[in-house]
């Protein structure tokens, strides 16, 4: 097979940012970055428990000082607050502001119209398939980014690829 994965996985990123930027709903919240709405759509969906840093940095595989950097921007942009919690001041609990919650409903209707016209005759047993393999992959990365941080980083063939 000549086609690669970054490449396709590239080319419909690229796509789906550009849908959600042609899209007249979303053209309110043009202040708020992918990443930023990905935050607050996990907030808005654990609403129910305290949130964390650490909890970001799992949910998103990314690390802390990208995190940080992220947090400190949503605050200055009044989208999130920091709460100490009382057991332990170093931990800051996070939760999205009224500013935050109106974004994040802006943003919810508009991306389900995304991901449908995404999807148009792509079966539920593909999407099953497609969300497996996708699954598979990332487990993969993750599996390969921690070896390599214990083997002083080997890379695989290029054969392997």
């Amino acid at each position: 097979m000549d086609r690669k994965l970054g490449f396709e996985v590239r080319c419909a990123s690229i796509m789906l940012k550009r849908a959600a930027e042609n899209c007249p709903e979303l053209q309110l919240t043009a202040s708020l970055t992918g990443t930023h709405g990905y935050v607050l759509a996990y907030l808005a969906n654990h609403t129910e428990q305290d949130v964390f840093q650490r909890d970001l940095e799992r949910a998103f595989s990314i690390r802390r000082s990208t995190v940080t950097q992220i947090l400190q921007l949503m605050e200055k942009n009044g989208l999130i607050t920091r709460e100490s919690v009382p057991q332990d001041a170093r931990l800051k609990r996070i939760r999205m502001t009224e500013q935050g919650r109106a974004l994040h409903q802006a943003t919810v209707c508009a991306f389900r119209r995304i991901n449908s016209r995404a999807l148009t005759g792509v079966s539920e047993e593909e999407q099953a398939v497609f969300f497996g393999v996708l699954d598979k992959i990332k487990s993969n990365l993750s599996a390969q980014e921690c070896a390599q941080s214990t083997s002083g980083g080997l890379c695989p063939s290029e054969e392997d690829s």
